[in-house]
């Protein structure tokens, strides 16, 4: 097998095919022109590669006026060429024939006109996920290995499903229960008893619910009595409780070895791929006027064997981009109102443009529908700038003008410097050199560094950076502090937000159980959105950040959601019932509509569907259909917040309810392979997280959900039989009657006020009430063993004996001791190694790393990028460039429009400024040329020549309105030489 170095050398010796494999798979916004060109290449498309969607389309529905209603007009744009979009440039695509190596699919560039094809969803080996990114590999492993782990923990509760549906649990078994419900806890064996003392209505006995259980008659001598039901089953014995914490015991170890298998392949895929992670550092407290990127570059190269390759100086300057930005995005909606062809940088064609579509419009009759929209909604959604006319669009152009130019007079810093080496060896002889302890860096202690490693008398705090794509470039200049409070304050508001949903749920539940679970999807559904929107409140440095503050507050709210705040509002003696209100059917409803209704409901896509059926149709313009084309946006963190979800609802209720792992092995195989179709044939790309979230998953999460299963389980266990009744004989706090209550009692009135004619009382004891729901003791019922009875009130658990079958006293002591060394476990493995840690931060740096030096050079890499800032926003098909990239490799931006250049993408050229060193843009793909620089127009629009010596504009006194960025290749690079492999190795 060959090496990954040996395998770099041999792509980096063979010629470019004349693409670039894009970390950020980008879909392209295509003119009609373009559309054109697209269209010859991809129009000898066989049908048994397209999409049955794409052939339903162009074979059936377009010829249909109700579908499309411009299927008449000749100038309208064409459905075909949207679909071919659709597939060619929004779906993953691999290619095949000669560009394919052996076992691999590797994936296509979008808009790759060699012989590719799309993934197929059903063949697609597991292996090919990597090419979204390591982290959605991990993604789909992880289910699908949890999803075979949960079958095998039902295969171990087999005995206990069996045991609880047979009648040596439950008298006449449970065959009148769905089927689901067999084998569960649920108990329809209750006895009528006499209570002796405590049972009332509105007490703490839980009978207001449960009112036919609670009963009021006399004795044959007159004395009113009170009977109550009492629970005849006997659940919790040891040999059932064991079962379960043998389930608890093996999903702890497999746990552990998936964590200890996906770490060793998050290592060896780092090993595999040279990332522009392994060659970068950043530095996190730059002086504020350290501008140019030749002081950065001669201060590390002290440390690189061979030579730093790229600088970005990257500046606080926020308020310029965010107004940049906004302008973009009115400009952006305004050419959507106007004809296609229109010069958006022509004020005055656009102003008359703009005239023609407000007289077009005042012409127009508008339909009932639409006046109805323009009186109510419409206003509404104006106040967040949509439906905004297209005389307020060109207002809010030159609003925006204004404040660019504003911003732009203001004086920016340094935020952030990242330095690229040529090797790994350099990156980490620099880290090794210049880190330091937190006190010392507080400090600046400049004794902790040699001399040399000082940056004009600085203690540099450097870090290994975040992979290119994923850095947040508008939200590097805020403060720490601030973003804790911005986290803090979305964190209280889904808070609210999860209080006023539980008030909502109850109120379903109290109203009808059906309604009940289509209140918790709604929810599920409404609240991530919600948080969603919150989000953007929120700043985070890089997209891992984000995404783990996102993924932390939709999986707080939905495991809040789902899981406990059933068990809050479900009334405790409810909690062993059979009706659909109670506990374990209400559950077991939930866990069906997770296995069924949401898979069912992305593989419907109706958002998608509707922009891609109903919108795109009726599309004025080419750019507008192939907008509605651009797939659906999906997340990787919401991904896993409904996978964490099953787990933690699954375990949580394994304890009552050992179906739980054969319905959540179901849901995860069913997740799995409708991910897996959404990925390949609905979902548009997204940015590559890498393994923050895998990582963040099972430190925290996975390991939150067994903690829980075993303290929730020791309290399932210590809290049987759930009637809250005890025997009177088990009592020092009330001296029973003796009195034998056995015999039949007439004219009863039910706690509902129905008047039935007699009960039958079989039991000669009577009983008395107890409190069995721990929290609501007076003492701290933790841990849930036989000691937390009060014995003033009564035991209710089965006498202690180590004698078979067992004892509930006996299994709440293993549980329950068990649940204090869980816990005690978690705290040390989730927060203790983290504390030591930083602890030992604060008098000590060092840095270690845990992976090998491939010894390959950066620029040797075909598919590796540099840190150039730029904003990505999901209207717009390409991020936007935020610096001067003219003289830097075009191959390490990390994407590329085959019909553009750069420079439309470039906030720099969007409003002019002092210093500028060209203003007119390029508007064909410069992609033929090495940089922008060197290509055959640049002189003709402004620009002076080769500027490789210069940095990037800067004079000894000119202060930066944007962010820097240079590049210095190679020699051999330079010289256009092709690469050996011993260059590639570093010898």
């Amino acid at each position: 097998m060959a090496t990954k170095a040996e395998e770099t050398a041999e792509q980096a010796a063979r010629s470019s095919r004349g693409g670039n494999k894009s970390e950020l798979w980008r879909a392209p916004a295509l003119s009609g022109r373009e559309i054109e060109e697209m269209q010859a290449d991809f129009s000898e498309d066989r049908l048994l590669t397209k999409t049955w969607s794409r052939v339903l389309v162009e074979s059936f529905l377009q010829h249909f006026k109700w579908y499309n209603p411009q299927k008449d007009n000749a100038d309208a744009p064409s459905l075909s060429k949207a679909w071919a979009y659709y597939e060619h440039i929004t779906l993953a695509r691999h290619f095949t024939g000669d560009h394919t190596t052996e076992d691999t699919l590797q994936r296509a560039e979008p808009g790759e006109t060699s012989d590719t094809e799309l993934y197929n969803p059903f063949m697609t080996p597991e292996s090919a996920f990597n090419e979204w990114g390591i982290g959605v590999g991990i993604y789909f492993s992880t289910v699908r290995t949890m999803a075979l782990i949960f079958l095998l923990t039902g295969l171990i509760n087999i005995y206990n499903i069996i045991y609880y549906r047979g009648e040596g649990y439950n008298e006449g078994g449970h065959g009148d229960l769905w089927l689901l419900l067999q084998g569960s806890a649920i108990c329809t064996d209750h006895d009528w008893v006499v209570c002796e003392q405590g049972c009332n209505m509105t007490g703490r006995g839980g009978w207001e619910h449960r009112k036919e259980q609670y009963a009021t008659g006399t004795d044959p001598n007159g004395n009113t009595l009170t009977f109550v039901q009492r629970t005849m089953c006997r659940g919790a014995e040891l040999p059932q409780g064991m079962i379960n914490f043998a389930s608890m015991i093996f999903l702890v170890i497999c746990f552990g070895l998936l964590t200890l298998y996906q770490r060793k392949r998050e290592v060896r895929f780092d090993e595999d791929k040279s990332t522009s992670t392994d060659y970068s550092l950043k530095v996190s407290n730059p002086p504020p006027d350290a501008f140019h990127p030749d002081q950065w570059r001669d201060f590390f190269e002290q440390f690189a064997a061979k030579q730093v390759t790229f600088v970005t100086v990257a500046l606080d300057n926020e308020p310029l981009l965010r107004a940049l930005f906004l302008r973009r995005v009115f400009i952006d909606k305004l050419r959507r109102r106007l004809p296609e062809g229109v010069d958006m940088d022509d004020e005055e064609q656009v102003r008359r443009e703009v005239d023609a579509v407000i007289v077009e419009n005042e012409s127009r009759e508008q339909g009932c529908f639409e006046k109805c929209c323009c009186c109510t909604i419409i206003p509404i959604l104006r106040v967040f700038n949509f439906f905004l006319d297209a005389d307020v669009l060109l207002e809010n152009i030159s609003l925006s003008t204004d404040k660019v130019k504003e911003a732009q007079k203001k004086q920016y810093n340094v935020a952030e410097v990242y330095v690229t080496f040529e090797t790994e060896e350099g990156q980490r002889s620099a880290l090794s050199a210049l880190t330091v302890s937190k006190t010392d860096l507080w400090l600046q202690n400049k004794n902790a560094v040699a001399p040399n490693a000082l940056f004009k008398g600085k203690v540099l705090k450097v870090v290994e950076p975040n992979e290119p794509n994923t850095i947040r470039w508008q939200d590097l200049h805020v403060s720490i502090f601030m973003k804790f409070i911005l986290r803090a304050i979305t964190f209280c508001v889904v808070i609210g937000l999860i209080a006023a949903s539980g008030f909502a749920i109850k109120a379903a539940r109290d109203v009808d159980p059906i309604l009940y679970t289509v209140c918790i999807s709604v929810f599920n559904f409404l609240i991530p959105n919600v948080a969603k929107l919150l989000m953007l409140l929120e700043r985070h440095s890089n997209e891992g950040s984000y995404q783990k503050s996102m993924y932390l507050k939709i999986t707080l709210f939905r495991w809040m959601n789902t899981v406990i705040l059933t068990m809050i509002i479900t009334p405790f003696v409810d909690t062993l019932g059979k009706e659909p209100r109670d506990l374990i059917p209400s559950i077991s409803a939930v866990l069906m509509t997770e296995m069924v209704l949401t898979p069912v409901l992305r593989l419907l896509d109706i958002v998608g569907n509707f922009r891609k059926h109903v919108l795109a149709p009726r599309a004025k313009t080419q750019a507008m259909m192939n907008l509605n084309m651009s797939g659906t946006v999906y997340n990787l963190g919401e991904r896993y917040t409904d996978f964490s979800k099953v787990i933690f609802l699954v375990v949580f209720y394994s304890a009552v309810n050992s179906n739980t792992f054969f319905i959540g092995f179901a849901t995860l195989l069913i997740q799995y392979y409708v991910d897996k179709f959404c990925l390949m044939r609905i979902w548009a790309s997204a940015p590559y997280i890498g393994t923050q979230l895998a990582v963040f998953s099972r430190r925290f999460f996975f390991t939150t959900a067994l903690m829980i299963m075993a303290v929730i389980s020791s309290y399932f266990w210590a809290q049987f039989p759930y009637d809250n009744v005890c025997s009177c004989d088990n009592t020092n706090d009330y001296t029973c009657g003796g009195q034998d209550w056995r015999g039949t009692y007439n004219d009863i009135i039910l706690g509902n006020s129905t008047a039935i004619d007699q009960i039958e009382v079989t039991q000669k004891e009577g009983v008395i009430f107890c409190q069995q729901q721990l929290w609501r003791l007076p003492e701290f019922a933790f841990p849930p063993v036989s000691e937390v009875q009060e014995l003033r009130q009564g035991k209710w658990m089965t006498s202690e004996t180590w004698e078979p079958p067992g004892n509930q006293e006996s299994l709440t002591k293993i549980y329950g001791w068990s649940s204090v060394v869980a816990l005690a476990v978690y705290v040390a493995f989730v927060f203790g190694g983290s504390v030591i840690s930083n602890v030992l931060l604060l008098f000590r740096g060092s840095y270690s790393t845990n992976t090998k030096d491939s010894k390959i050079d950066f620029s040797t890499v075909q598919e590796i990028f540099a840190y150039v800032p730029q904003l990505d926003f999901p209207a717009f098909p390409f991020p936007m460039l935020a610096c001067d990239v003219d003289d830097i490799d075009q191959n390490l931006i990390g994407w590329n429009d085959p019909h553009g250049s750069y420079d439309t993408h470039n906030l720099i050229f969007d409003v002019p400024w002092p210093g500028m060193k060209r203003r007119q843009k390029i508007t064909e793909n410069t992609r033929n040329t090495t940089n922008i620089a060197h290509h055959a127009d640049y002189e003709s629009h402004g620009g002076a020549g080769d500027h490789q010596n210069e940095a990037s504009g800067l004079s000894a006194e000119s202060r930066p309105i944007f962010s820097t960025v240079k590049h210095w290749p190679p020699e051999w690079a330079k010289n256009g030489a092709s690469v050996t492999p011993s260059q590639v190795m570093g010898v």
